[in-house]
């Protein structure tokens, strides 16, 4: 093979590249990205370079697992930073950090610089971010602003539910203890670790503002030209509890909870031991001798166990120490507490929970013959044990739901709008066609329409400004009118009722501008909101068995029993064929505040109310609701907000007196049907009851009010222990029995048998309501057969028959009145109010007989308002075929 000469140029080329690769070795230093790297026992936080998408928490395998970053400011000015940024190690409080300095767009002015500071710590990485430099009348609203937060390895991290943990604190003024807001947790679990992004109470950020890049801080306003925010990412053992992993973040050396293997801390039968668990933890880096002291109570007040503990935990140790005892009856209320003293005696933390004994019942009515339900409620913890609850509970009406996941449970549906936006006809109808295709899917049967528009007006749309201003009355009807129109266009639409949004209080001022509109014959019944102060359910009727008047001057807007009489006094005047829905009933214990009940209280007045509703024939009355806390954060911490604490179930889902309540009075009014208000001798002029017949036999509840229908706070706003009675007077009541002893039932429903002596039982009675079986009827006088009840009234709907319907051509007219009727003047309107029909129709004496032609009449749904005397109207709601 001939050999080729290289040429000088050739030459000359070749030592060109390797004199370039040789100054590339000698420079590839001075090029390479600075890295900032902070060890830590369990972690390694690690950036490198000028990027802001370098800083990394690592394990110690120098694997990524979170990567942190920079912010996005939103709303106003929405800003997007640089990805650029300058890193420096630093020392805050003693711990190595990285600070980033980062780079804002042009268009920012230079002034304004943001810097995000990451503090290493043995168990986390505190992250705090600085806004500073803001001009003066420079304008911001950054309430959206989130931050890089990005899972390295997201398909081997499993994303844990949100924990939201509260903190147990003592009364200052010596009232009930609370749990206050702790921290809200963002778990995952990465191998053997727990990575916690934390947020404390000052932080309120909305979890569901998120992405897979960024996730919400809120940025606080200094009022110096800076904004802040603050949060932290905590590193433990997987084996570690939240409450722990908490405290040691915020350097408590102690954590401890109270559990039990039980679902609602519910046991069915009194059989054997209960126990409940104390999870302790040593938080701190060294040996802790401690004292572990804990009592139970019961509703009595009773000390069923009350001991304590020396113990010695490691560092880090955690520890279960059970705490058991024996059951004395087959229904309570426990109320349990541990905490924990260190060496010196000081008490460094507590917790609280109850534990709720009830035994099986099987309930029999249905939703027609039932008023029991609830508002408002969610499948904690799954929708199984849900609802083996709610049937246990005996619940028969949920104002919402589909019908078909519930066993013997009528599921209504409710839905409001946004009252603030300006909804065009088209929005509108299209809006109304999707809720009556979700009701037919749902079962649902009636349609409560929005909440609470008395409280609202166009411009707040429910900030609850406007009672008795009726402000939004006439968009209000625009709506009934559009509804009532849209439900003509099939057939089983036009089977769904529809009932009135919730009225917060009876609002008299919006309910005569909803007649004057013509909005009333739009609805087949009225929903009730009777929201109550510090009174007890009953005030402030003191006659229940007269018709009530509601007084000139002094009256509470603020009551249930009131409000319940005058919406129904209401009803009957104008036309008397509405039932009436109590779409919220409420018994909330808000601590420590007296316009609110205690948790006794609570129990006491859930009993009465329910009573009362059934003793005015309501169609339904709903609990609000069945677990503290609110809707959009559901079992979270707000001590500070009476929202979260209308629950009949505590935050750690354990029972509060006022489930068992609950319980006790479905238990009772179960196929139960009022007779009447006891009368009882002068000798008891404050006592005062209602009889029911029930399928056990005659039923009475009964309570006295010598103390007033004022709830009693001695100690102001400091609310008693839930063992504590609020009322101090007892009053001896002697009843007419036949049998050897009658029963009584307190406001949970544990009995006591009354031995009978000489066919008389003699009980005392207090403010509390009690319920009794076992009375002789037949010598307990009532002061009327349901007086206050729609069939005693002098003009009823039900007098007034029309048949058939729906109607094709003739539209016959029955009627047979209790008294004579001197004129009848018959009107028949359409859906959006038209007047179809005027004539006056005869009537010989108390009966009417006649028809109307409803030929040439569009098909479609009519409202015949009959005028009788000119001082009564009753409606009919007729279907044109």
């Amino acid at each position: 093979m001939q050999k080729k000469t290289l040429l000088p140029q050739s030459v000359h080329k070749l030592k060109r590249i390797w004199i370039l690769c040789l100054i590339s070795l000698c420079i590839a230093p001075l090029n390479a990205q600075t890295l900032y790297k902070i060890e830590m026992p369990n972690y390694i936080l690690q950036a490198s370079g000028t990027n802001t998408e370098t800083l990394y928490i690592k394990n110690k395998e120098s694997e990524n697992l979170i990567q942190l970053g920079k912010l996005k400011f939103g709303w106003t000015p929405a800003i997007t930073m640089e990805n650029t940024c300058s890193y420096e190690i630093i020392e805050v409080n003693g711990y190595q950090a990285i600070r980033a300095i980062y780079t804002f767009p042009s268009s920012v002015p230079s002034s304004i610089t943001l810097t995000g500071t990451f503090i290493a710590r043995p168990d986390r990485v505190d992250v705090q971010y600085l806004v500073s430099g803001v001009p003066t009348g420079y304008v911001t609203n950054w309430g959206g602003s989130q931050f890089r937060f990005i899972l390295s390895n997201k398909a081997n991290t499993q994303i844990l539910p949100e924990a939201k943990l509260g903190l147990w604190k003592r009364d200052a003024q010596g009232g009930l203890p609370i749990e206050a807001a702790d921290s809200n947790f963002f778990p995952f679990l990465i191998k053997d670790k727990i990575i916690c992004l934390a947020y404390g109470p000052e932080n309120k950020a909305n979890s569901s503002w998120k992405d897979d890049w960024y996730r919400h801080t809120v940025l606080i306003d200094n009022e110096d030209g800076s904004y802040s925010t603050k949060f932290s990412v905590l590193v433990a053992s997987s084996d570690w509890p939240y409450e722990a992993i908490c405290a040691q973040w915020k350097g408590r050396p102690f954590a401890l909870t109270l559990s039990t293997d039980k679902p609602y801390n519910w046991w069915e039968n009194a059989s054997g031991t209960l126990s409940v668990k104390a999870n302790l933890a040593n938080t701190s880096q060294e040996k802790k001798n401690c004292t572990l002291k804990y009592w139970i109570r019961d509703y009595a007040g009773n000390y069923v166990v009350n001991e304590s503990r020396s113990l010695t935990l490691e560092a880090g140790q955690l520890q279960v120490y059970p705490i058991e005892f024996t059951p004395e009856s087959e229904r309570e209320i426990y109320f349990v507490e541990a905490s924990i003293e260190d060496e010196t005696g000081k008490e460094q933390v507590f917790h609280r929970t109850n534990i709720g004994l009830l035994p099986p019942h099987e309930f029999t009515s249905t939703s027609d013959e039932n008023i029991m339900g609830l508002s408002a409620y969610w499948a904690i913890p799954d929708s199984t044990e849900l609802k083996r609850l709610l049937n246990r509970m005996g619940v028969r009406w949920v104002r919402n739901g589909i019908n078909s996941s519930f066993k013997n449970i009528e599921a209504m549906y409710h839905n409001n709008i946004d009252w603030t936006k300006k909804w065009s006809d088209t929005e509108r109808d299209k809006q109304i066609r999707t809720c009556f295709q979700e009701m037919v899917k749902n079962g649902n049967k009636i349609w409560e329409f929005g909440n609470e528009l008395n409280m609202s007006s166009p411009d707040i749309g429910g900030a609850g400004e406007g009672i008795g201003k009726a402000l939004l009355a006439e968009p209000y009807v625009k709506w009934l009118k559009a509804i009532r129109k849209i439900q003509l266009e099939k057939t089983e639409w036009q089977k769904i009722k529809i009932i009135s949004f919730g009225f917060a209080g009876t609002d008299e001022v919006f309910l005569e501008k909803l007649v004057t509109l013509g909005g009333w014959e739009l609805l087949d019944g009225i929903a009730l909101h009777p929201g109550r102060g510090n009174f007890t359910p009953d005030y402030p009727v003191t006659v229940p068995w007269n018709e009530f008047e509601k007084p000139s001057s002094g009256y509470q807007y603020w009551n249930y029993y009131g409000s319940i009489r005058i919406l129904k006094n209401f009803i009957k005047a104008h036309g008397n064929d509405k039932d009436l829905y109590l779409t919220e009933v409420y018994a909330l214990d808000f601590p420590n505040h007296s316009w609110n009940d205690t948790p006794r209280e609570s129990a006491e007045n859930v009993v009465l109310s329910f009573a009362l509703a059934a003793a005015e024939g309501v169609k339904n009355a709903l609990y609000y609701q069945l677990f503290n806390s609110v809707w959009n954060n559901q079992l979270g911490v707000r001590e500070d907000n009476r929202e979260y604490f209308f629950g009949l179930i505590n935050r750690d889902l354990s029972f509060k007196p006022s489930l068992m309540a609950y319980c006790n009075i479905s238990e009772a009014l179960d196929g139960a049907r009022f007779k009447g208000w006891i009368k009882f001798s002068e000798n008891n002029p404050f006592s005062k009851g209602i009889m029911f017949d029930t399928p056990k036999g005659p039923m009475s509840i009964i309570w006295d009010r010598m103390e007033g229908d004022i709830l009693p706070r001695p100690n102001g706003n400091s609310s008693p222990e839930p063992w504590i009675s609020s009322w101090n007077i007892q009053t001896e009541l002697t009843l007419p029995c036949k049998e050897e002893s009658i029963t009584v039932l307190n406001a949970i429903g544990q009995k006591e048998s009354i031995p009978v002596k000489d066919h008389k039982a003699t009980i005392a009675l207090t403010g509390a309501p009690i319920i009794i079986y076992g009375m002789d009827a037949s010598q307990i006088q009532l002061h009327g057969d349901a007086p206050t009840g729609i069939e005693n009234l002098y003009v009823n709907g039900k007098d007034i028959q029309i048949s058939p319907n729906p109607v094709k051509d003739q539209l016959f007219i029955k009627a047979n009145f209790q008294s004579d009727i001197e004129q009848i003047h018959l009107y028949i309107y359409n859906v959006i109010g038209q007047q179809i029909v005027s004539q006056s129709i005869p009537v010989s004496g108390n009966t009417l007989e006649h028809s109307i032609n409803m030929v040439g009449i569009n098909a479609g749904i009519y409202y015949a308002v009959f005028d009788i005397n000119g001082v009564k109207r009753i409606t009919k709601k007729i279907i044109k075929q």
